[in-house]
């Protein structure tokens, strides 16, 4: 089912959601969270167990159409050091921004470099 005919349907109306493609686009932004949750977690838990120090919040803008929302904008590139309380990813339906993971330069095997 594609999401093609959602200019025929108001989404802020109860009706909207109980619809076919209210459903279709409801799954999808489900989806698309879970999935980049997932991500996320399985990268964190690979640099937690691979020694980060800290990481830093990375918008991805190409892959939406209209591009990052403010909230995300404004934590673009924000670092947290490891052990600090981290905000969940993603923030919001359809958001597309990860952790980069942050290595202390002095830490990193020699055969990586």
């Amino acid at each position: 089912m594609t999401l093609s005919h959602l200019h025929e349907y108001n989404p802020r109306t109860s009706d909207y959601w109980r619809s076919p493609i209210g459903i279709a686009h409801r799954i999808e932004m489900l989806s698309q969270s879970f999935t980049y949750q997932i991500v996320n977690n399985s990268l964190m838990f690979y640099g937690y167990s691979a020694g980060i120090t800290r990481v830093r919040w990375a918008t991805n803008p190409g892959a939406s159409k209209t591009g990052p929302c403010d909230y995300c904008d404004s934590q673009n590139g924000r670092i947290y050091r490891k052990g600090q309380f981290l905000p969940p990813l993603p923030a919001h339906n359809k958001c597309v921004c990860g952790w980069e993971l942050m290595f202390d330069p002095k830490e990193i095997p020699s055969y990586i470099v």
